[in-house]
């Protein structure tokens, strides 16, 4: 199905409690159960990825057009951590994202585990023949036995965090893929890494202990399997449980991964060497709220300032356009406006369209145009197309770019 869709489903009390844990975890809006006479329909809110149930895999795509690499170079252009990409003309055989992710995972990590594991140095406490490192004399002259020798020295470890953090993500894999390739390969790797001793995490780390896991200048090699398994441990959320059964969930939000996408594209790659500057959330102007008591707070999701004039409103909607304006969207762009004094508010939607406007009727001028973006393309191919459609959208908007 895809996001925000509807299904007719038959649901057991098992998948009901896995539905409710889900979203409880993924946020309000994740599920809607809806228990009709003619049936039970499932709806999913804006959530592309997969869902283990214990009666069904649920799997979910996007609802715009995209091409099937657009997804994971959105996910790179938004990411704090740079992600490798697949060369370009690669063609996508996987069925999925997490099945794309999975196989581009493997095709950096299993090339540089094969050169060897990352190790670290650590003290070895053991019992040898001979001296190696120190001799642990009190515990030497407890045992009274010359032929063994307690000793402490500094030896390459396997235990690395990093080698951890990759075990527990083929870990997780291994419950997921389906694709015959990157199944051999899982089960390569964690036969690789548990017989060098290695164990796997017991938990995704918190971004706060993350720190940890950090490379040094002469294991660079391993850094984009590591972005890539940091960004899969990201989409999956934590083992849920309903009675026996254990799942998984593996899911990305599309409205924010299409505001965030089109937030760094038109202020890092648009605005620029213009006279114009992007503010994202309301960044850019001081704090301020529509009503008094601090009641709801003016947070757009991005403006394009000059100086300090806010020139254009910009509000970003993954869905297609609709055949008309919806009323929230009007009365919340026409809020923005007025509070803002700015004159010029864009739709801008996650399909292409035909740029529609309307005007205000009343009070200073004010146009709320309605636009959509073409996403159908490789965007690894065709960004600098890609960056001319959006500066024409700008221009239409009154901005010299």
């Amino acid at each position: 199905m895809t996001e925000r869709g509807r299904l007719a489903v038959h649901l057991t009390q098992a998948d009901r409690v896995a539905l409710h844990q889900f979203a409880g975890r993924l946020g309000r809006g994740a599920f809607s159960v809806l228990d009709t006479p003619d049936g039970t329909q499932l709806e999913v809110g804006p959530l592309v990825g997969l869902f283990a149930l214990p009666s069904f895999t649920l799997r979910v795509q996007p609802k715009a057009e995209l091409h099937p690499w657009n997804v994971l170079y959105m996910l790179h252009r938004s990411s704090r951590r740079t992600l490798p990409l697949p060369p370009v003309g690669q063609e996508l055989e996987e069925t999925d994202l997490l099945e794309a992710l999975a196989a581009l995972f493997l095709s950096q990590l299993r090339p540089q585990l094969l050169r060897g594991l990352l190790r670290r140095s650590e003290q070895v406490q053991d019992d040898l023949p001979t001296l190696r490192g120190r001799l642990r004399v009190p515990e030497y002259l407890r045992r009274a036995d010359p032929t063994r020798l307690p000793v402490e020295y500094a030896d390459l470890q396997a235990g690395h965090p990093v080698n951890r953090l990759f075990l527990l993500v083929l870990e997780r894999l291994a419950f997921w893929v389906e694709a015959k390739r990157s199944r051999q390969q899982v089960a390569e790797l964690r036969v690789l890494l548990r017989d060098a001793g290695v164990q796997a995490l017991g938990s995704v780390p918190f971004p706060a202990q993350r720190h940890g896991f950090t490379l040094n200048r002469l294991q660079r090699r391993y850094e984009p399997a590591l972005n890539l398994a940091w960004l899969l441990l990201d989409g999956m959320s934590p083992v849920s449980q309903a009675g026996s059964w254990r799942g998984q969930a593996f899911a990305f939000d599309m409205d924010r991964l299409f505001e965030k996408f089109l937030e760094r594209v038109l202020i890092e790659d648009i605005l620029p060497e213009t006279r114009y500057s992007g503010h994202a959330q309301g960044r850019g102007l001081s704090q301020q709220y529509l009503f008094t008591k601090e009641a709801q707070e003016l947070r757009p999701d991005l403006i394009i300032k000059e100086g300090e004039a806010v020139n254009l409103i910009i509000d970003f909607k993954n869905k297609p356009p609709e055949q008309s304006f919806g009323r929230d969207d009007v009365y919340q762009m026409y809020a923005y406006a007025r509070h803002l004094h700015c004159a010029k508010v864009l739709l801008l939607y996650s399909s292409q369209t035909t740029p529609v406007t309307i005007e205000a009727t009343q009070g200073a001028p004010l146009s709320l145009t309605a636009a959509g973006v073409d996403l159908r393309q490789d965007l690894r191919v065709t960004l600098p197309e890609f960056h001319e459609q959006l500066r024409t959208l700008l221009r239409g908007q009154g901005l010299q770019l």
